[in-house]
């Protein structure tokens, strides 16, 4: 039965070059139409593949309109194509050349198992001579005290009791592990020398990593220690190019800056670095540093420390790409083959956007128009500016309150008593109160939200108390409900009406476009699709 069941799964399976659609001499796979459903579902979007499906039709009838035009020629597209094959010439110089070099053999492996897995309980003694490490060798054997002769090591680990700890193999001196690992336990060795001096140890006990461990860790440890040796060798390897290319970084430039992320036009079009006439400019560093700091300026995260990082790091992909290129890697099959579908690509995506852009801008009285008969989203309701401030007790509630009615400013009182963290640095400003924002309150503090309601404008009410402790309220004068004018909202509502009519006008493109090809959708071919997860 499961073995009907198997085979019957495997039968109603695609392959993922089976044609789901026919759009004049393009093909449709599988394996595009579930690419794209993926790439949806990651971006949060909702993978129904009806629509998907018709989305890769429209692509490729634009694309084919695209090479029709002439746009694989065009200066944006050859400069984004350009870009592109670099990127993947240099991952495939990363996949071919340094990862092939940083492979792992077996026994490379082992060693880095036993390195990691065995495990030795150590008391070492290092002294200044080998004669000295001789004669506490004797002394010890003939039943000296460790923690006596531990008095006198080089070594500020042991020199308390002697004790050494429990140590893998790879955190040991080889010439401490070959004795670690092979001397009898419990005896005293010695002489070793070792960096400090020459050694006495005694091996307390010992664990060695069994074989049958190795082989359920082997690919873990593979993975592991080849990326560990990748990244050694590209660092090597990028060391290398910048010597030979003589690449210079204007680090005075980039301190000058300090810690803004803010940029005249001349400071970020100024070139940080120069590779065989290729500028790197500081406005790319910025983009990666705002990037990081998720736009917050100031400290360590927008310094210059941070701006010379990660301006070597664009010198060293600039490097890595033009090495990849002078191998012809820009023309491995493997690069050329994901080329095709990301030049097709940039045609769609230029077409579409030079068709967007080539709407009318809409007038002032369409914007106005539609501003009148969207006025319900321009609604500001009624609201007040309210602070607070929250104590433990109701007795210094009390007395703060007091403080406020003799004139002591809220916003000082709230910064310095307040346990709100979130709004004692602002002198206990909570903002724009409205009422759907104290209906909140009201859900879980309906006391407090009381309290806002009924404030009296400039006055500090009497102390409320919550699961929190005990607040002061004080609110302002109530705005009216009034809409935002039209002075304030014109460009946002110019370039919303300038979007939906670039859709309109993309949607009908696409109709035209659709009107005069020939188009198939084999539609158990694409079931086949919904059915296999």
């Amino acid at each position: 039965m499961i073995a009907l069941m198997l085979m019957s799964a495997l039968a109603a399976a695609p392959s993922p070059d089976e044609p789901v659609a026919q759009v004049g001499t393009n093909t449709i796979t599988a394996r595009q139409l579930r690419e794209r459903a993926a790439a949806t579902r990651g971006a949060g979007g909702t993978a129904e593949l009806e629509p998907l499906v018709q989305d890769l039709i429209n692509e490729a009838l634009m694309a084919d309109e695209g090479y029709k035009h002439g746009l694989a020629k065009d200066p944006e597209v050859v400069a984004r194509v350009e870009a592109e094959t670099r990127r993947l010439a240099a991952k495939r110089l990363s996949e071919t050349g340094i990862g092939e070099a940083a492979k792992v053999s077996d026994s490379e492996l082992l060693e880095l198992y036993h390195g990691n897995g065995d495990r030795a309980h150590l008391e070492l003694i290092v002294l200044a001579s080998e004669a000295q490490a001789k004669a506490a060798l004797e002394r010890l054997t003939k039943g000296g005290k460790v923690a006596e002769e531990a008095k006198h090591s080089l070594d500020p680990d042991t020199r308390a009791t002697g004790d050494y700890g429990t140590r893998s193999r790879g955190q040991l001196q080889p010439a401490l592990a070959a004795v670690a690992f092979t001397a009898p336990v419990g005896a005293f060795s010695g002489p070793i020398q070792l960096e400090l001096g020459w050694g006495v140890v005694r091996v307390v006990s010992r664990e060695v990593a069994d074989a049958a461990t190795f082989a359920t860790q082997r690919d873990g440890l593979r993975k592991f220690a080849e990326a560990q040796m990748a990244a050694r060798y590209r660092t090597h390897y990028l060391k290398q190019l910048r010597k030979e290319s003589g690449v210079a970084l204007d680090s005075p430039f980039l301190e000058s800056t300090g810690t803004r992320l803010d940029a005249t036009p001349a400071e970020a079009d100024h070139p940080v670095a120069t590779i065989a006439g290729r500028a790197i400019r500081y406005a790319a560093v910025l983009d990666d540093v705002r990037a990081l700091s998720q736009g917050k300026q100031g400290g360590h995260m927008s310094g210059p420390s941070v701006k010379i990082d990660f301006a070597w790091r664009l010198v060293d992909q600039v490097l890595l790409e033009d090495a990849a290129m002078k191998r012809g890697l820009g023309n491995d099959p493997v690069v050329r083959a994901q080329m095709k579908s990301f030049e097709r690509e940039e045609i769609v995506r230029v077409s579409a956007g030079r068709l967007r852009k080539s709407v009318a801008a809409a007038s002032g009285a369409e914007v106005e128009a539609w501003y009148r008969s969207h006025l319900d989203q321009f609604k500001v309701p009624a609201h007040r500016i309210c602070s607070h401030l929250l104590v433990q007790e109701q007795d210094m509630a009390e007395k703060l309150r007091q403080r406020a009615a003799k004139g002591e400013a809220f916003e000082d009182l709230a910064r310095s008593y307040s346990r709100d963290e979130g709004s004692a640095p602002s002198g206990g400003l909570l903002g724009s109160l409205d009422d759907d924002r104290i209906a909140l309150f009201a859900k879980s503090e309906p006391v407090l939200a009381a309290a806002f309601r009924n404030a009296k404008p400039g006055q500090v009410g009497a102390p409320v108390k919550t699961h929190l402790g005990w607040h002061l309220v004080k609110c302002g004068e109530t705005f009216a409900a009034t809409a935002t004018p039209l002075d304030q909202v014109k460009a946002a509502i110019g370039a919303r009406m300038a979007a939906e009519r670039g859709q309109d006008l993309l949607r009908q493109h696409f109709a035209e476009l659709r009107a005069q090809a020939k188009i198939t959708i084999d539609r158990a071919a694409f079931d086949r699709v919904g059915r296999t997860p």
